[in-house]
């Protein structure tokens, strides 16, 4: 599918709320991901998850907040769509992952994603 001339900016949303969390493979999914409009917030409240101390930004717009151990995951949601700058937000967890590099391009560049109010992903585990 080609890509159109305009790229909605998506915003994607990682909260992190354990050290155990794989947050290094969602990171590397994200920073591997081909669309050229990504915004890329991680709300850590896990207190310093160690893969969270040396990132490599790549070519997205990185934010990352702490919040704080015990901070509600809705109140850290609340924060990553306060400093959303996408028209579109996707949550993604700790240790999912993109099934491809251009699947959200695929998904978001089809005429009928223009009336979407928002995206929902399944999660696969194994």
């Amino acid at each position: 599918m080609p890509f159109p001339r305009r790229f909605p900016r998506v915003t994607i949303a990682t909260i992190v709320e354990d050290i155990e969390d794989d947050i290094a493979t969602t990171i590397s999914s994200v920073l591997d991901h081909n669309y050229p409009s990504i915004d890329y917030i991680i709300v850590d409240v896990s207190s310093g998850h160690p893969d969270l101390l040396d990132l490599s930004v790549g070519p997205a717009v990185f934010t990352k907040v702490q919040m704080g151990r015990g901070v509600p995951r809705s109140a850290a949601m609340n924060e990553a769509c306060r400093l959303a700058a996408g028209e579109f937000i996707l949550f993604l967890p700790p240790g999912s992952r993109f099934h491809s590099t251009d699947c959200l391009g695929e998904l978001i560049c089809r005429p009928e994603a223009l009336i979407a109010e928002f995206i929902v992903g399944m999660a696969e585990h194994r």
